[in-house]
């Protein structure tokens, strides 16, 4: 239920028409993809990637940012766990991959929204992952 929830979500946060790139979303949600291991993470990839370039046409382009944040993800999950403790690590991934590849988009203010609305979706999906373990 909850990859179907956040996967509307991303569809509405890459067709708002609004000046700010988001993406408070879908890197916490590639994250909790990359630590459940899932053997269907690359169609989760290609899904994402597709949703995201409706509105333009670069595909290639998200495909390759968002493959290398799951595998970044996944390489990182191999030694912590994806739990409250963590979520520090894992933004600070998250937003060094933003400022590397969307650099020239973003200003100091949509980076301190992409920041908090990933904490809060980071934690959010970590409340989700380990209610399920129990």
């Amino acid at each position: 239920m909850i990859n179907i929830s956040a996967l509307i979500l991303i569809f509405i946060e890459s067709t708002l028409s609004v000046k700010i790139l988001s993406m408070i979303v879908t890197f916490p949600f590639l994250t909790m993809i990359s630590n459940k291991n899932y053997k269907i993470g690359i169609v989760f990839l290609l899904l994402i990637s597709q949703i995201h370039s409706l509105q333009n046409e670069s595909f290639i382009r998200y495909f390759f940012i968002f493959g290398i944040l799951y595998l970044i993800s996944h390489f990182v999950l191999t030694q912590l766990s994806y739990s409250r403790e963590n979520i520090l690590i894992f933004i600070c991934i998250q937003m060094g991959i933003l400022a590397l590849f969307f650099k020239n988009y973003l200003d100091l203010n949509e980076y301190i929204f992409n920041g908090v609305g990933m904490v809060i979706f980071n934690y959010i999906f970590v409340k989700n992952s380990w209610r399920k373990h129990r």
